[in-house]
Order: structure tokens, then sequence, then C-alpha cells
């Protein structure tokens, strides 16, 4: 449950945080996970990451923040201030990093390492849904706001629903990714992400590649190779076994 309460509220906060930062300024804050899922991958499997892997965490994050050097931190809407919205993305890159491990660490210990992938999903959503049934009772948005779209008229779009079925397969497929793969090699494959993001953006679409780019592609391979070549031994699960540390 309580893995599912965070990406729900990561969800929310993704839309909110969206409409008051441009998509440079809010890419380069998501960034900052990098560097926290990192401590809390280390305080939560009681696995201290070595220099290299620290040097490797910094260079993807200075990679990341060159190829998208240029910021506006003008906030779209003014009706939050700047620390406010700090705050609301703080929390948003806090929600991920947490959610990221603590479903690590439920998928690769006790019972549930034992129980099926998918079955492991389907708690999963029924959970989710359940928490976004409760956030939206919560934040429900009244009749009279801005918009006079039907709340059930989203539904008849075929792109939310595309929308909701590629959110679907990325929650399958990175359960699949972290029962082999650990939450900081999950945070390196969206940087291989933005690289190919890069790439097919200047084929199809014409996007030119700066200097820029290919310093930040630089920077981020380097950091990968680096992090191959250190990676966290493979049993990080905290040495007691006999206590449930976690409850969901």
């Amino acid at each position: 449950m309580v893995p599912s309460f965070l990406y729900c509220l990561y969800n929310y906060l993704a839309f909110v945080n969206l409409s008051l930062f441009d998509p440079t300024t809010y890419f380069i804050f998501l960034q900052l996970r990098v560097l926290l899922i990192g401590v809390i991958y280390q305080c939560l499997f009681k696995k201290e990451l070595s220099k290299m892997q620290w040097c490797s965490l910094i260079l993807l994050t200075i990679g990341c923040i060159i190829k998208e050097l240029k910021i506006d931190v003008n906030l779209r809407q003014q009706s939050y201030n700047y620390f406010t919205s700090l705050l609301l993305i703080l929390t948003q890159i806090l929600c991920s990093c947490l959610a990221g491990v603590y479903n690590e660490y439920l998928l690769k210990k006790g019972q549930g390492a034992k129980v099926n992938v998918y079955l492991q999903n389907i708690y999963m959503y029924v959970d989710s849904i359940i928490c976004n049934l409760f956030v939206w009772t919560i934040f429900k948005i009244n009749e009279n706001n801005k918009s006079s779209t039907s709340q059930t008229d989203i539904f008849k779009s075929y792109l939310v629903m595309l929308i909701v079925i590629n959110s679907a397969v990325y929650g399958v497929i990175t359960s699949l990714l972290l029962q082999t793969l650990n939450s900081i090699m999950k945070v390196f494959a969206t940087a291989i992400e933005l690289v190919l993001i890069v790439i097919f953006s200047w084929v199809l679409l014409g996007y030119p590649i700066t200097l820029q780019t290919v310093t930040a592609v630089m920077i981020v391979s380097c950091s990968v190779v680096l992090y191959a070549k250190h990676p966290i031994a493979k049993n990080t699960l905290p040495i007691n076994d006999n206590k449930n540390i976690i409850h969901s």
C-alpha cells in the first residue's frame, strides 16, 4: 500500500508541477533524485556506496543538467510562490525515490520475492486505485472550476487512454527490472532514455544536436561506464531477515 500511495502522490504532483514550471526547469529539478536515491538506497539497504559510485552519480547529474543548461526560472502561474513550488517538486522527487527503493525492497525481501511478479502488479494496481480514489476525494475539483469539461469526458479521448495504457505497461516493466536491477540502475536507464530522445528528436523532428548535447552525452556515457565497473554488491538486503522492517 505504501509504494502505491507514493506513486499516486508522485503522479499527481507531476501534473501540478508541469503546470507551474516550464519543461526544462521541471526536468532539471527531477535530476536531484539521482543523488537522493543513492542516499536512500544506502540507508535502507545498509550498503555504503563507494567514492567511485558517488562520482558516477554526480557525473550523471552534471550531464543531465548540462543538457538542459538554459533554464527559464519563471513560473507559468503566479498562484504559487517560488518556494512553495520548489517544495512541491522536491516532494515529488522524494516520493519517486522512496517508492522505487521501497518497491525494490518488497520485491526482493521475504515472502514478496516468492509471489509471481504479475500477481504483485495486480496487488499494486488495486492498491493504486484505492489510493487514487482517496486522493481524488481529497483534492476533488470544484464543479464551478474554470474548465467546463465534464470529468467523464476525459475518458472519451483516445490520447488519454493511450497514456493510461502506456503508464500501465511502464509500471509492469519497472517491476520486472527491479527484480534484477537496483533503483540506481533504473535512474541510469532514465539517463540513457534522455540520450535516445535527443537522437530520435534529431532524426524524426529535426531538432539540432548542439555542443551542449554532445557534452552531455559524453558525460552521461562516462558515468554509466564508471558505475558499471563498480557495481553494488548483489546481496544488499539488511542482514536481519527475521524482522519485518517495512509493512505495506
